[in-house]
This record gives structure tokens, C-alpha cells and sequence, in this order.
């Protein structure tokens, strides 16, 4: 008996003995092998990195207006560690500071965990500064205030589409807020805090706190009193014409500079999310479409240059056949000069000056193919079929087939009125200005400078301007296009006591020809231009559809009460 009873003593003692070698190898594995993960996970359970948003800068128009601004706000958020009386006491003290429903913040608090309570986050000065103050006191306990910013579009939907908007999470979309968004964004504070059990924060001697740095202010070249212009120039006509979509832009012609740039649709950049994402577009750079006649001073301009048209000729307009290749005229017109071809618009006389651009198929190919590369150098030039660079996100190149996929009876023919090629608004607006500028093309630019919070500016240089034409090419045509607005298609943009140069353009779809995009380009005075518009209108409803009497009015509301604005002197006595 008792040698049983040792054994069974030896036994529990030996099972004793490794159950404390086995507690021993844990604890040196947890202690010697695991402590830095197992610390850091301990640490991850108490320990909580914290940002705070840094304001995004300002979009600004000169140094009064500004149509974007982040403003300082808070959002409360609440957990689970008051009693039954603080529930009350939070109630109370919210209804009181904030107005909002003692049953709503019931049932936020009645839901347990971490809740936010303000869903918006509270941008009113007075009411965060109380908030604060109430915190101080302990009057909100269980409650925690989180700093944040909210994004504020001061001039509502004037140049929405051009601005674009922000995210609730500070995250630029469509407009400059996307294109500049680097830039606007800043850097985000970043706090690590020590929390307790009930989740309340600790004070930490080895907490680092990175304030936030907020971001730079941009400044556009738009003019405020210009884009207004635009703006109710476009109302009028969306109600007049019910289009798809119409787009108004203003050029400064000496420079380059977008001063107004509007369409429509548009929205709301603060209630963003209340439109259809189409009405986000900005279809002026980031649409293409068929021109049609307003490119007829190019392809006028390209056979001036080379010496391929004599004004006093005459160019038999009743008909053109070339091959199984037939052009018409929307009204029948007869022997023409060369000025009369651009003021009554005929297809037919444009079709055969473009023909003269590249020999007949007697020559060999390569020479025909040298004739097209001519042509297609002439048109990139004028920033056809690539992105002008203006600075706004989704801007698309257009459409310009390479010159080996050309041909002499349809490419060079259609070019000739405008067709077989697709531009943006803002492309052919641009183009204008070697009519403008005796022959050189200006870039558009939109930004004229980012201002950083310490004072630094960078200035946005204007793109470099290219020689596209002579000057006596651009002023021969720029005579033409007077003739237009005087004596043709353009009447509807003549302005009294002021010369206006401008081509019209009713371009029928060739899907469907019951379609078309009206359009119109025009600037002011003809002479010494101040100011240059582009209108273009998909799909105008109703009796009318000619770029004469859709587009051009509009052109001329924002030329008129533009060149007044400017105080720009008149230039002719009728």
C-alpha cells in the first residue's frame, strides 16, 4: 500500500515538474521569442493613429471672387461609456447647442457602440465654438469632437463644370478640384494616442502630433463678369432651342486665356450628388464633334498659303462630282469668288480648293501622300487631333485620321467643309486665334497661378505660340469672315457700330440626318479682337437648326455686353 502510494506521489510530482517545464518554454517563447509582436499587439489594442484633413485651398477668380473654400467644421461621434443619466445630459445638451431631435440622438445612442452622431459635419462657427466649449466643460461625456473640413462653392453653379466639385473625404472630382487636386489637397495632420479601457484618450509624453499643412490656393484666368455673361446667354438658348447640350467659351484672342467657359447642363458642385454624373461633364474639352463649316477658314487659310487661290477667280459652285463622289449645297449657288464661297458657305466651292491641296492619283503615291502629310502638319498645327493642354481633367484629342489613311475624293473633300474630322468646343475656339494673332496660334490656358499658404506664387506660364499661317493669309481671311457677319450665314451676329468676324456652322449628322450641331465662332472688333466666342449646340429642337440662327445670338449677347464691360471703344460709325 504504501509503495503504491509513492508511486502515485512520484507520478503527480513528476506531471507537476513538466507542467512547469511546459509553463516555462511558453512564457520564454511568448516573453523572449514573441515580445515585440506580442507587445505591439498589445499596444495596437490602447494605441490609435489619428488624422486630421488639411483644408483644401482655394479656387479662386482674381483676388475678389472665390468659387471654392474649405471651411472649418466638427462631427461628434459617441460610444458606449455613459450611464443612463449622461444619455439624458447628451440629449439635452445637443438639442440645446445644436437644434437637432432629442428622439434622433436617442436612437443613435440607444444603438450602442461607436456612433456618429451629426451625419453633416457642422460648419456653423458659432455652434462649433460651443460644442468645444461644453466638451471643456465635461458637459458631453461619452462624446468625442472630430475636427474636419467642408468644401463651400460660394457662386453656386456659375463655372461648376470648370471648377468641378469635392468629396466629403477631401478628394478633388471633374473640374480644376480634380486636375489641381495635388496641389489643393495639403497634407493631413497625423496624431497617435494612448486610449484606456472605455476608450478615452490618454496623455502620452512620447505623442508626436504632425499638424496638417493645407493646401495652395489656384487662381484662374476667368473673368467673373464674362462667365456671367456666358452663363445667361446659354440659359436663354437652352430655353429657346431645348439642345442636348450647348457650351459658350471666351478667349481672350491676344492671349490665349479662358475668360468664360459655361455649359449646359450643369450642377450644383455643393449638392453634387443630386445630378445625373452626365451633367458632371465638362463638354467643351471633354466632347468631340463634327464642325462642319465653322472649318472652312482653315482649309481657306491652308490653300491661301500655298499660293493656290487667286481672290479674283471664279469657281463654278452648281455642282461638284469627282468619281462616284458628289457634294452638295444646302441652296443652290452659282459662279462664286473665293469670298463669296466662305460668305455663302458652299460646300462645293470648298471642295474644290481642297482638292487643290494634294495632286490628282496621275501623280505617284508618294507625292499625293506628301500632299496629305502637308495638310495634316498644317492642321495639328492648329491644334486638331491632340489635346490642347488647357489644364482641365478628361480633355479629349479629337479625331484626325493619319494622312496614309487618306484619300484625295473623300478625306480632302470632306476636310474641306468640315466633315471626316472631329474636334472639341475648345479646340476650334483656340484655332481661331491665327485669325487673331496674323497668323500664330495661341494655347489655351485657364490657370494663371497657384499661391502657396506661405505666400510662394508659381505663375502658370502661357504656352508658347507657333506660326501657322502668314500675315497675309490670316488677314485675307479674316476679311472673308467679316463678310460672313455683314453680308451671310452670320447676319445674326452683326453688333451696331462694331466690325465682328465669325463663321457660322450647321452640321447635319451623317448617322442620322435629321440631326444636327449647330455652331458659331466669332470675335470682336474684327480688326484689334478683345474678345473671341465659341457657341456650340447639339441638337436644337424645334423650327430652327442653322448655326445662323441658333448659335450666332448667342455669340453676339456675349460679344455686345462683353466689348461694353471692357469699355472697348467702337470701331465703325453704322
Amino acid at each position: 500500500m504504501m509503495r503504491e502510494s509513492r508511486r502515485r506521489l512520484l507520478f503527480f510530482a513528476a506531471a507537476l515538474t513538466l507542467c512547469f517545464i511546459a509553463l516555462e518554454l511558453r512564457l520564454f517563447h511568448l516573453q523572449v521569442i514573441q515580445s515585440p509582436g506580442v507587445e505591439e499587439a498589445v499596444a495596437g489594442m490602447h494605441r490609435q493613429a489619428e488624422t486630421e484633413l488639411a483644408g483644401r485651398g482655394r479656387i479662386m477668380v482674381g483676388d475678389e471672387y472665390v468659387l471654392a473654400e474649405s471651411i472649418s467644421a466638427v462631427e461628434i461621434y459617441a460610444n458606449s461609456s455613459w450611464t443612463e443619466q449622461h444619455r439624458e445630459q447628451i440629449t439635452r445638451e445637443l438639442e440645446e447647442t445644436l437644434g437637432v431631435s432629442g428622439g434622433e440622438v436617442r436612437a443613435l445612442l440607444e444603438r450602442g457602440g461607436y456612433r456618429k452622431i451629426l451625419r453633416q459635419p457642422l460648419r456653423d462657427a458659432l455652434k462649433v465654438d460651443a460644442l468645444w466649449r461644453k466638451k471643456r466643460e465635461k458637459k458631453l461625456p461619452g462624446l468625442e469632437l472630430e475636427r474636419t473640413w467642408v468644401r463651400s462653392y460660394p457662386e453656386g453653379r456659375l463655372a461648376a463644370n470648370v471648377v468641378g466639385y469635392a468629396d466629403g473625404a477631401g478628394h478633388g472630382h471633374a473640374g480644376v478640384e480634380l486636375f489641381c487636386d495635388d496641389v489643393l489637397k495639403g497634407t493631413a495632420g497625423r496624431q497617435v494616442l494612448e486610449r484606456d479601457a472605455a476608450l478615452r484618450p490618454m496623455f502620452d509624453v512620447d505623442c508626436r502630433f504632425e499638424p496638417p499643412a493645407p493646401g495652395c490656393d489656384v487662381y484662374l484666368t476667368l473673368d467673373m463678369v464674362l462667365q456671367y455673361y456666358a452663363e445667361e446667354a446659354l440659359d436663354q438658348l437652352m430655353e429657346e432651342h431645348r439642345p442636348e447640350w450647348a457650351t459658350a467659351i471666351v478667349l481672350d484672342p491676344r492671349t490665349g486665356d479662358v475668360l468664360a467657359l459655361a455649359v449646359r447642363p450643369t450642377f450644383d458642385p455643393a449638392h453634387y450628388g443630386n445630378y445625373d454624373l452626365s451633367a458632371h461633364v465638362n463638354r467643351a474639352v471633354s466632347f468631340h464633334y463634327t464642325p462642319g463649316s465653322t472649318f472652312k477658314p482653315f482649309m481657306m487659310a491652308a490653300a491661301i498659303e500655298r499660293n493656290l487661290v487667286q481672290f479674283s477667280e471664279i469657281i463654278d459652285c452648281t455642282t461638284f462630282q469627282l468619281g462616284r463622289r458628289s457634294v452638295r449645297d444646302s441652296h443652290q449657288n452659282g459662279l462664286l469668288t473665293p469670298r463669296e464661297v466662305m460668305i455663302k458657305s458652299s460646300n462645293i466651292g470648298m471642295a474644290k480648293l481642297a482638292l487643290r491641296l494634294a495632286p490628282d492619283e496621275a501623280v505617284s503615291p508618294e507625292r499625293q501622300l506628301d500632299g496629305f502629310r502637308g495638310v495634316h502638319t498644317t492642321l495639328t498645327n492648329l491644334g486638331f487631333g491632340c489635346r490642347t493642354g488647357v489644364g482641365l481633367p478628361a480633355e479629349t484629342s479629337g479625331m484626325l485620321a493619319s494622312p496614309a489613311n487618306w484619300s484625295r475624293a473623300y478625306t480632302l473633300v470632306s476636310l474641306g467643309f468640315g466633315h471626316e474630322i472631329a474636334v472639341s468646343p475648345l479646340q476650334l475656339a483656340s484655332a481661331y486665334t491665327v485669325f487673331t494673332n496674323d497668323g500664330m496660334y495661341r494655347p489655351p490656358r485657364i490657370v494663371a497661378r497657384i499661391v502657396a499658404p506661405d505666400g510662394t506664387v508659381q505663375v502658370q506660364e502661357r504656352p508658347a505660340a507657333r506660326r501657322v499661317f502668314s500675315e497675309a493669309t490670316a488677314e485675307a481671311v479674316r476679311e472673308m469672315l467679316i463678310g460672313v457677319v455683314d453680308e451671310g450665314t452670320g447676319k445674326s451676329a452683326a453688333i451696331q457700330c462694331r466690325s465682328v468676324a465669325g463663321k457660322t456652322s450647321t452640321a447635319q449628322w451623317e448617322e442620322d440626318p435629321s440631326k444636327y450641331t449647330s455652331s458659331f465662332v466669332g470675335f470682336a472688333p474684327a480688326h484689334e479682337p478683345r474678345l473671341l466666342v465659341a457657341i456650340v449646340v447639339d441638337q436644337p429642337r424645334g423650327a430652327l437648326h442653322s448655326g445662323g440662327m441658333v448659335a450666332a445670338p448667342a455669340a453676339r449677347d456675349i460679344l455686345e455686353r462683353g466689348l461694353a464691360y471692357l469699355r472697348v471703344e467702337l470701331d465703325r460709325t453704322y
